[in-house]
């Protein structure tokens, strides 16, 4: 795909999205996808606010107001410590879990760090993209590129494809981006593997 192909696809989604700072445009499985601050704030949130719940105290009387799948689904130490062979009480399970929780507690909510792995690994992965913004075009070589080992993969016709692409958004990065909010780490990137 032409680097004027890409620019027109991403214009529009550029110009909906220009209250936001973006900080990574990646190229992941033959699309550009682009990570925006707020958009990972948003999800960083939600993943801290989702770890409390899932780490919060239990009592006895929840878990027993709990039905059998209901149990097996979000519960689901509870409920393995509570069946099988080796079962024990439905009260020592939730003590058992309970300290678990705790001790995770005491540990800190890793979405709160910003340098936690957890956060890192939100902040530079899939999650909170907005994803498949622009095919590129390269379909038959990221097919045959996938199927290939690591090391092949490193100079297959799709990852020169991909790092000709880079190479074009970022001599055209001030042109593509002019009018919208960079942070000043903003990277260009192929996501495709860590090699």
């Amino acid at each position: 795909m032409s680097l004027k192909k890409i620019e027109n696809a991403l214009k529009p989604f550029l110009a909906k999205h220009s209250s936001e700072t973006f900080y990574l445009l990646k190229i992941d499985a033959n699309y550009i996808g682009l990570k925006t601050e707020e958009r990972f704030e948003t999800a960083r949130v939600r993943k801290a606010t989702e770890w409390d719940q899932e780490h919060a105290p239990l009592t006895l009387e929840q878990i027993k107001q709990c039905d059998a799948e209901q149990l097996e689904d979000d519960h689901w130490r509870i409920h393995s410590a509570t069946t099988g062979s080796a079962a024990i009480s439905l009260e020592q399970a939730v003590l058992d879990d309970n300290t678990r929780r705790a001790e995770a507690r005491a540990q800190g909510n890793p979405y709160q760090s910003a340098t936690s792995k957890q956060t890192q690994q939100l902040r530079w992965g899939n999650t909170a993209t907005y994803g498949e913004l622009v095919e590129l075009g390269f379909e038959k070589e990221y097919q045959a590129h996938y199927k290939m080992d690591d090391e092949a993969q490193k100079t297959s016709p799709y990852a020169r494809a991909v790092a000709t692409v880079i190479a074009e958004l970022e001599a055209a990065r001030d042109t593509l981006f002019a009018g919208v909010k960079v942070a000043p780490d903003f990277k260009i990137v192929s996501a495709e593997h860590g090699y």
